[in-house]
């Protein structure tokens, strides 16, 4: 007969066998469950064969942002690979239902990339504590590029994805304009070389293009989709990101022009209500610094804030413009 240490060792593997399997059978469930959701979510709306490898997709982000948040796991964690893999399989297979001319096909980065980036770089700086190399910021920023172009100029007939796209250009075109600087770095100064990245003529079209998307996207959706402009704006970062980005893309544009000498063959360059580029930088600077100069703004904020007024791009201004008068202390 067996003695009382191996029928209690018995009784434990069975309870055990138990706990595993009442485990197994609500994960199931649960799964079950989600699935339905996410199916009657997407019930009636374009391409639902893609929107049948899209929940499954789905399912990879949902465990991926759990592991994520995780401190120490980020997306180039060994655990996050066949996470990873198995989302990005799912992915590619929804995006072989999707139309090159529909812009869902580029908002699929958005919604399963750019999130990632962010969570392991804890920010938009993306070699921020080395969670990218500039390598990798560099591969990044032309994997960007594409995306941008199918946001920004094409339709999109799902009605979510149609929502989504009002913050995910503007989103993606902060990540683009804050890493941009890598493109060119003086690695004996250990700096970047702001003179050779505002002459570079490949960024310069890329900016004016991104900065007319980024334009262009705010008067359709104030025309066409007024709800959802209403409904975005209750987040009050909204504007305060805006401003920035806006402030980076004007800066940008300015500078280029500036330095190549391109702006002397344009009569109102310095007119500040022909001028588009002058107009917006100038707003933009004047909010952030406002918000800056702002007794509610905490000093972690302002700190921040200071990286989006470039005194250089001031100066390359009033250098050209005498008429402009840019104090030099505001910043």
């Amino acid at each position: 007969m067996p003695d009382n240490a191996s029928q209690q060792w018995s009784r434990k593997g069975r309870l055990w066998k138990i706990i595993l399997l009442n485990l197994i059978v609500i994960i199931v469930g649960i799964h079950l469950v989600a699935y339905q959701r996410e199916s009657a979510r997407w019930a009636g709306h374009p391409y639902p064969e893609a929107k049948k490898s899209l929940i499954k997709a789905n399912f990879g982000l949902l465990y991926g942002r759990f592991l994520t948040s995780i401190p120490g796991i980020n997306e180039k964690s060994l655990i996050m690979r066949p996470i990873k893999s198995l989302t990005d399989h799912y992915v590619e297979e929804a995006m072989r239902y999707i139309p090159d001319t529909d812009g869902e096909k580029e908002m699929y980065w958005y919604v399963f990339r750019w999130g990632y980036i962010v969570w392991t770089a804890k920010g938009t700086v993306l070699n921020r504590n080395e969670a990218y190399s500039n390598d990798e910021v560099r591969q990044i920023l032309d994997e960007m590029w594409p995306v941008l172009e199918g946001i920004g100029t094409k339709e999109i007939k799902d009605p979510i994805f149609i929502e989504m796209r009002y913050a995910a250009l503007g989103n993606i075109a902060q990540l683009y304009f804050v890493n941009q600087p890598l493109f060119h770095i003086d690695w004996e100064a250990r700096e970047f070389d702001w003179p050779v990245l505002w002459k570079d003529e490949v960024i310069a079209e890329r900016n004016q293009k991104l900065f007319h998307w980024l334009v262009n996207l705010e008067k359709l959706y104030a025309e066409k989709y007024p709800e959802i402009v209403k409904k975005a704006d209750r987040d009050p970062n909204r504007p305060i990101e805006r401003n920035k980005r806006f402030q980076l893309a004007s800066g940008s544009i300015l500078a280029h022009q500036i330095v190549t000498g391109k702006y002397r063959n344009n009569p109102d360059f310095c007119n500040f209500d022909k001028d588009i580029y002058l107009k917006y930088y100038l707003d933009t600077r004047g909010y952030l610094l406002n918000l800056m100069k702002s007794p509610e703004t905490s000093a972690a904020k302002k700190e921040e804030l200071k990286y989006f007024i470039d005194k250089k791009v001031d100066k390359l201004l009033t250098n050209a413009c005498k008429n402009l008068s840019i104090s030099q202390d505001d910043n």
